[in-house]
């Protein structure tokens, strides 16, 4: 029983250890500021309620529509596609929402078919002219160390720009992020 006691607190601690870790490492990302005038922007994609950005997607909007409107040549993929049960693909309700923000339909490129971090790199790597170098992910402040690690696996050298997360999500978001961390770092 003593045996038993011990791997479980041994485990428990090693748990606490990779969260404390993990929280740490996603900070330091988030807080990375990226340089002005990024050739492109890649906004990820997290979810849509009909046709309207769920409001982590508008969280990462508005900080996309923010840095587009301080770097007037920047351009900016939206990225996600569409579920078996919307009408509209993730990729044109965020254009929707950046062109209602002031953003010209001409500085947006659509990509409507990912429906992971995976795809939504890998889709809109597939979008980059090959002289782009300058490229910006915008993810929520949980998600860009996972996002840059994915970019980076494909060869994608990218900055990173955190959006806000919303308070009423924080806690499963960033518990689900820790799980999805681990299975990047090994399995993607």
């Amino acid at each position: 029983m003593k045996k038993y006691l011990i791997t479980l607190i041994s485990l428990l601690i090693l748990g606490l250890a990779y969260m404390i870790s993990a929280h740490l490492y996603m900070h330091h990302v988030a807080k990375q500021l990226p340089t002005k005038e990024a050739d492109y922007l890649i906004v990820l994609g997290a979810g849509i309620r009909g046709d309207e950005p769920s409001l982590s997607l508008k969280y990462r909007l508005d900080t996309a529509s923010e840095y587009m409107k301080e770097s007037p040549t920047t351009k900016v993929i939206v990225s996600g596609g569409k579920g078996n049960s919307h009408a509209y693909s993730e990729a044109e309700v965020m254009e929707k929402y950046l062109v209602s923000n002031g953003i010209s339909a001409e500085r947006i490129i659509q990509e409507d078919k990912a429906t992971n971090t995976q795809e939504n790199i890998s889709f809109s790597k597939e979008l980059l002219p090959d002289d782009a170098t300058n490229i910006v992910l915008v993810s929520s402040n949980y998600h860009v160390a996972r996002a840059k690690l994915l970019a980076e696996r494909q060869g994608l050298a990218v900055e990173t720009l955190a959006s806000a997360t919303p308070n009423s999500v924080i806690v499963q978001l960033h518990a689900r992020e820790y799980v999805a961390l681990v299975k990047s770092f090994f399995l993607d």
